[in-house]
């Protein structure tokens, strides 16, 4: 059990068996976590331009938070599993980057902790597929834009909590068969760039509003409550919508 703070400093903590416990804080500056097997308890680990590797075997819960503009995450995210995408006065801006697609049966938050900092999520190829049992949260924070660099691949829940995020990547395709739901209050903007979204099934709920200029909006199937705002956009409706 760690009580107090403990710095690491590029280097590797595998997180292999038994049970690592942070009742106080476990910071990470510029190295890498891998959590391989075992269990955590606790509070989250917190990365800062770290490289964040969830192996296969490690189904059991566990939080991360990440902050700074060179982060790395290889691996899925399991049930109870967290990860906090976090702009900060420590990290500034924060991006945290998958080589490739990845699973999400846990959670993604993506918020500012103070300031204006901007917190990103990029998936530099292949798709974020959000299981059922996951959910993305664009949030509030203190400000600052929320991103999603790369494709989505939604069954799980999807809730834009905040005015200023954008789902941006070129060519990014971004299907929905569960429930994104945008805020009262809320924008979700999507802009150029060859991208598509595609309403399958499920359900968009638009409390707030959309902001989707020069994409493709296809209507395939399931529910869309509210509006969808759409300029100089292509509109596709299926018979099947």
């Amino acid at each position: 059990a760690l009580e107090r703070q403990h710095y690491l400093f590029e280097y590797a903590f595998i997180q292999a068996d038994g049970t690592l416990t942070v009742n106080g804080g476990m910071e990470l500056p510029s190295a890498s976590f891998h959590y391989r097997g075992g269990a955590m308890a606790g509070n989250p680990l917190y990365l800062i331009n770290g490289a964040l590797t969830i192996g296969s075997d490690a189904t059991n819960g566990g939080g991360f938070t990440m902050t700074g503009s060179g982060n790395s995450l290889t691996g899925d995210l399991k049930p109870s599993q967290v990860l906090w995408v976090q702009g900060n006065g420590r990290g500034g801006h924060t991006k945290v980057s998958a080589a490739s697609g990845f699973q999400n049966d846990g959670a993604i938050r993506l918020e500012s902790a103070n300031s204006s900092y901007e917190s990103s999520l990029e998936i530099q190829n292949g798709t974020l597929t959000n299981l059922a049992g996951g959910t993305i949260h664009f949030q509030t924070g203190s400000g600052g834009n929320r991103y999603l660099l790369g494709s989505l691949l939604n069954h799980g829940t999807v809730n834009v909590d905040y005015g200023s995020t954008y789902f941006s990547k070129a060519s990014g395709r971004y299907d929905n068969h569960g429930l994104i739901r945008i805020a009262t209050g809320q924008t979700l903007y999507l802009a150029g760039q060859s991208q598509q979204f595609n309403q399958n099934a499920g359900a968009l709920t638009v409390n707030g509003g959309t902001d989707f200029e020069s994409i493709v909006f296809n209507y395939n199937g399931g529910v869309i409550t509210g509006t969808v705002y759409l300029i100089n956009a292509t509109l596709n409706l299926s018979p099947d919508a």
